[in-house]
């Protein structure tokens, strides 16, 4: 599909992932995590970009060794502080014995750590592959666009073949749930699209905070709150069935 090829885009059932152009400094990296990140035959897993430098670490020290000193003097070109040190520091995790790793670092220098990492230990990028996850938040607005679309025609069938529902009840579930997106997508959250999880477990866990904070804006709590749990309880159901599982569910 060309909107792949144009943003990198990787999809791996209904999870949307992104191949990162390495050695590229990405500025957008805010509401983002790792998935995966390949050095030549090791593969390393991580939900979180601390534990992705921690295992990048490890994975390099094994396969070419430096020197604890050598590691100790070790700085970026985006920032003053150290990367490691000899004692426990706040935000800062022990790799190997009485060697500690700055974790106190943002999505975006995370990233970027890892990749000069790389560098740092002489590992050619051409044998590298990071693979990462972008909540709705984060992605592009033709990515966004692209896949409310399909979710909002997907859905809509779903509610026809296995709801039976009418047409005129399915224009009025998807009226309704447009009414509480708009409320949605003003939460403080990388989740701002009711229709843009990739996630069921995710959305049920975000649908079950939504919930009240919706609610609480209206003169009637319980009448809204049953409102908005019935209408989203069928995007929920429609997630649950269609496939919609992290690589932890």
């Amino acid at each position: 599909m060309e909107i792949e090829e144009k943003y990198n885009l990787i999809i791996d059932g209904k999870r949307r992932l992104y191949n990162y152009p390495l050695p590229e400094r990405l500025y957008d990296l805010e509401h983002t995590a790792p998935e995966t990140l390949s050095i030549g035959g090791d593969i390393l897993n991580a939900s979180s970009w601390g534990e992705l430098i921690c295992k990048t670490v490890i994975c390099l020290m094994s396969l070419h060794p430096k020197k604890k000193e050598e590691l100790l003097e070790y700085k970026t070109e985006w920032s003053s502080s150290n990367i490691f040190s000899d004692k426990k520091r706040i935000n800062h995790v022990e790799i190997l014995s009485g060697l500690f790793v700055n974790l106190n670092h943002t999505a975006l220098h995370s990233c970027w750590l890892v990749i000069d990492l790389l560098a740092y230990f002489n590992i050619n990028y051409s044998a590298c592959e990071l693979i990462i996850h972008r909540m709705p938040k984060a992605e592009p607005v033709e990515i966004r666009d692209y896949i409310r679309k399909q979710v909002k025609e997907e859905f809509s069938v779903y509610l026809s073949r296995h709801k039976l529902f009418s047409k005129e009840k399915i224009v009025k579930v998807i009226r309704n749930i447009d009414y509480l997106n708009s409320y949605f997508s003003k939460r403080r959250s990388g989740y701002d699209d009711l229709y843009l999880f990739d996630d069921a477990l995710m959305f049920a866990t975000m649908k079950s905070k939504f919930i009240p904070e919706f609610a609480s804006k209206t003169n009637d709590f319980t009448k809204y709150s049953e409102l908005a749990k019935k209408y989203l309880d069928y995007l929920s159901d429609y997630y649950r069935d269609c496939g919609y599982y992290s690589k932890n569910t």
